[in-house]
């Protein structure tokens, strides 16, 4: 059975899609006779180890290697960022869509301007930071923060390796 919850914050076929290969894959091995089950991953793979080990429920070696809690740095800050047209999804956002974003992740308009300046601080915008750059980083760590998924199934057993400088996941 999935161990997906429908009252995870999951954006169709990102989460969704890791954890339920996750599944897949893990009951297959054990179909096959394997009982000592890992899953292990670099940087913006490391977080995606963790989904489906999150998800599984069961004891799983995780072992996630130069990653971070949330996918939203990659996005916004890291290498990727720079393959992001900001000055399109600049132009794209629009108050319709705006309002289509805080009916996704279901928070009001002035909940979600608190939240940007908690975050990112009063002055996000003010600092070089578009609110596209914002509105990204606030969609996808609304659903790749791994604080919104349930802990491992045995957290203290998990091996985290973080690097003090990484071009993909910048701290």
């Amino acid at each position: 059975s999935s161990g997906i919850n429908a009252e995870w914050p999951l954006l169709p076929g990102m989460g969704t899609a890791l954890i339920t290969e996750g599944e897949v894959l893990f009951g297959w091995l054990q179909d096959q006779g394997y009982t000592r089950l890992g899953i292990s991953g670099i940087s913006l793979g490391g977080h995606n180890a963790s989904l489906p080990a999150a998800a599984w429920g069961r004891p799983l070696a995780t072992i996630p290697c130069l990653s971070w809690s949330t996918a939203a740095h990659t996005f916004s800050e890291g290498l990727v960022s720079s393959a992001c047209m900001w000055r399109v999804l600049q132009d794209q956002l629009s108050p319709t869509k705006i309002e289509e974003i805080h009916a996704v992740i279901q928070k009001k308009e002035e909940d979600v301007l608190k939240l940007l300046q908690k975050r990112y601080g009063s002055g996000s915008l003010s600092c070089g930071r578009s609110k596209a750059t914002l509105y990204m980083r606030l969609l996808v760590d609304e659903f790749s923060n791994l604080k919104h998924y349930p802990v491992i199934w045995c957290p203290e057993a998990a091996i985290v390796v973080v690097a003090k400088s990484d071009l993909y996941v910048p701290r």
